[in-house]
C-alpha cells in the first residue's frame, strides 16, 4: 500500500524548479492525510502524476496564457481513492475527447510546448493501464471554477484491517 500524502508531497517537490520555470502556481490536498492506496507500485503512482503534469504544462503553453495553475487533490470516495488534477490550459479539443485514452492521440499544442518535447500521445494510454491493471477507472472530468481542465484517476484505497 502506498501512502498517496507522501507521495504527492515527493512528487511537488521532485518538480519544483520546473513549476518555477514554467511561472506555473501548484496546489495540493490529500484528504485524509492517512489515505492509502491498495497494493501498487510507486512507480505506476509517480507514471500518472507526471503524464498528467506533462500534458498540462504543454497545454498551459499556448500563447496568452497568464494564469498557469495546477491543482492535485486526493480524496476518498466509497472504497476508491480519487484524484483529480486540474489545469488552466487550453482545455481538450472536442475532436479526442472521446478517443483521449487511446493510444497515438495527442493534441496540436503550440511550438512553445515542444521545450517538453513532442507528444507522442501515448502518455494517457500509460494512465488508462495503469487504472485498469489496478482495478481502477480513469476519465474527463468537470473541471473546478477557474480551471479548463480536469482528469479523475480512482483505484481502490487499502483496506481497513478488521478491528480497526
Amino acid at each position: 500500500a502506498l501512502a498517496v500524502y507522501g507521495l504527492v508531497e515527493s512528487f511537488i517537490s521532485a518538480f519544483r524548479r520546473t513549476f518555477a520555470n514554467q511561472k506555473v502556481d501548484i496546489d495540493w490536498d490529500v484528504t485524509p492525510p492517512s489515505l492509502r492506496t491498495a497494493p501498487m507500485h510507486r512507480a505506476e503512482f509517480e507514471s500518472v502524476l507526471f503524464n498528467f503534469l506533462t500534458n498540462s504544462i504543454k497545454a498551459m503553453s499556448h500563447d496568452g496564457n497568464s494564469k498557469r495553475k495546477i491543482h492535485i487533490r486526493a480524496t476518498k470516495s466509497g472504497e476508491d481513492i480519487v484524484l483529480l488534477f486540474e489545469d488552466t490550459g487550453q482545455g481538450i479539443d472536442s475532436s479526442i475527447r472521446d478517443k483521449i485514452f487511446d493510444p497515438f492521440v495527442t493534441s496540436n499544442f503550440t511550438s512553445e510546448s515542444q521545450k517538453l518535447g513532442v507528444g507522442t500521445g501515448i502518455g494517457l494510454k500509460i494512465v488508462a493501464d495503469i487504472a485498469s491493471a489496478n482495478n481502477g477507472s480513469v476519465r474527463i472530468a468537470t473541471p473546478s471554477d477557474g480551471f479548463t481542465t480536469c482528469f479523475r484517476f480512482a483505484i481502490p484505497a487499502q483496506k481497513r484491517r478488521k478491528g480497526t
